[in-house]
């Protein structure tokens, strides 16, 4: 079943550009916070965690924060009691093109 606010929100990180780092920004910026994702493998026979995933995820949190801009700091393989194996990937939330306040 597809749902409108599932494909909005899987399209959402379309709306978020990855830069490799702030000096990369071609206009006027503002901070607005840190963002994460994470991509869990629950089942031995499921696909190992991926960090595309787990970044489009940190993506998606960007965009709630009305952010256009992700700078990825890390992705870390973490353990969990609920994951076989999982990856979490850390970036700071910008809007490119902001007016300074």
């Amino acid at each position: 079943d597809i749902k409108r606010e599932n494909i909005a929100k899987y399209f959402s990180a379309n709306e978020v550009k990855i830069y490799t780092h702030e000096d990369d920004f071609e206009a006027p910026h503002k901070y607005l916070g840190i963002v994460e994702g994470d991509d869990c493998q629950t089942k031995a026979h499921l696909a190992k965690p991926d960090e595309v995933n787990a970044r489009t995820m940190a993506r998606q949190a960007a965009y709630k924060l009305q952010a256009n801009a992700v700078v990825f700091t890390s992705c870390v393989n973490i353990e969990s009691s609920q994951c076989l194996a999982q990856v979490v990937c850390y970036g700071k939330a910008y809007q490119v093109g902001a007016k300074s306040e």
